[in-house]
């Protein structure tokens, strides 16, 4: 009712009301949550100290929430004079609830209240969020945890501001490792390397199966395999592809962070030095921006294919720049240039998605799913005009809200600009008829 969410109209002054009966008698939620309205004034008036005695009472009564929210009024001094000590106690109360997110939270926010933090009471607290990891089981929280499991087991193997214990870091950090946290492996298994050469190696397998690629790299040293071609640590592997019948295929080598997100493409032909191609400008494509292209997609197409989009007999290059839950696609796309051999980003296409040749429409088509197992869309079709891909068409299908029957808005482009020029209707059964061209 504060908001005005499941249909009801807001009206926070009404759900004060409600919430102050409930917390007199004794609902530690609604006690809570009226302390979170004084605290911001929504319905009422802002009472910081009315809003902590509000926490204390929830908190009283068993509501964590109320706990957490006294915490943070004590460790910020809002209401209360500020002390440290009795948000951290606070704090505990909620962690040890069964409530890794917290321990979590409280863990890695410990240095906030000092330049020299306290990293017995952060390893007290990871290891609280870490109870409840079990080995072979599966939970939802489980990733939390584990990432509580990994700072301890981190700080344990380090011994920066705790006692050294590697035989308690190395538990914590195998079940992290097992969990998901592929640095937890990393850590484990270097700390693994001179005592258990093949503890060491699973280790790093766990990481290196979920694409962790450093991690395979380092396995493989110590199964004694053969180093990579290129002695470059971003190396990932060549690819080749044939350009055009008449020319000799391309070697490209692809460059990428450690989950194979590619953020460097080398090309070049026998015989030649290899020659790197360029981006756009605004395609952050750095290390440290990896992840603003894809990893390779398990069981999928490759992430660098390559396809004629302009028609002039010669491939052109894509790479899966992002990828979507119902299939839609987005690509870096280079257009091949035969009088210098080189390729050339391209600003237009870059990021449509799904983009496809169509012959014989003489465009290059887009197709974006929006619901409706691909019902609702967005069709676009791009022609070349004095070398650039210019969008000429859409095609926007939808729902009428009234009827439920699909509506096809057809666009074309006139006087520069796209402008409806024809709509038509179907049903769910009989969808608008649109042609390949639309």
């Amino acid at each position: 009712m504060e908001h005005g969410w499941h249909g009801l109209t807001a009206d926070a002054a009404k759900a004060a009301r409600l919430r102050e009966s409930l917390c007199e008698r004794g609902h530690a939620p609604a006690c809570t949550a009226l302390g979170r309205q004084r605290q911001a004034g929504s319905g009422v008036d802002v009472d910081a100290r009315a809003a902590v005695a509000l926490f204390d009472r929830g908190c009283t009564l068993g509501d964590l929430n109320g706990c957490s929210a006294l915490a943070g009024s004590y460790a910020a001094g809002y209401g209360v004079p500020k002390d440290w000590a009795r948000a951290l106690e606070l704090r505990e109360r909620v962690c040890r609830g069964d409530r890794p997110r917290d321990c979590l939270n409280t863990a890695r926010g410990l240095w906030v209240p000092s330049p020299e933090p306290d990293y017995t009471v952060v390893v007290r607290f990871a290891e609280l969020g870490c109870a409840g990891l079990v080995s072979g089981k599966r939970e939802r929280t489980d990733y939390v945890r584990a990432q509580c499991c990994e700072l301890a087991g981190r700080l344990l193997l380090s011994g920066e501001g705790v006692a050294l214990d590697r035989e308690r870091a190395e538990k914590l950090l195998a079940l992290a490792c097992e969990h998901g946290m592929d640095l937890a492996c990393i850590a484990l298994a270097e700390s693994l390397e001179e005592e258990d050469r093949a503890r060491a190696v699973v280790a790093y397998r766990h990481a290196c199966d979920r694409g962790y690629r450093p991690a395979c790299r380092a396995a493989e040293r110590l199964e004694g395999k053969t180093p990579p071609a290129v002695d470059d640590p971003d190396f990932l592997r060549t690819q080749e592809i044939l350009i055009h019948p008449e020319l000799p295929p391309f070697e490209f080598r692809l460059f990428g962070g450690p989950y194979g997100h590619i953020f460097r493409i080398e090309h070049r032909r026998p015989g030649t030095e290899p020659v790197e191609i360029p981006w756009l400008e605004d395609e952050d494509t750095t290390v440290d921006n990896a992840t603003y292209m894809e990893p390779p997609a398990r069981g999928g197409e490759g992430d660098l294919r390559s396809v004629d989009l302009n028609f002039d007999g010669h491939q052109d290059l894509l790479l899966l720049a992002w990828e979507g839950a119902t299939g839609n696609r987005g690509y870096s796309v280079w257009i091949y240039d035969p009088p210098t051999g080189r390729f050339v980003p391209n600003r237009e296409l870059r990021g449509v998605s799904n983009p496809r040749p169509e012959p014989e429409c003489e465009a290059v088509s887009t197709f974006e799913r929006g619901g409706a197992a691909g019902m609702i869309f967005v069709r676009d079709s791009y022609r070349w005009i004095d070398g650039k891909a210019i969008l000429v068409r859409r095609i926007h299908q939808d729902v009428i809200r009234e009827t439920g029957r699909l509506r096809a808005t057809i666009y074309a482009l006139e006087e520069g600009e796209l402008k409806a020029v024809k709509t038509l209707e179907g049903s769910w059964d009989e969808p608008p008829e649109l042609g390949p061209c639309g």
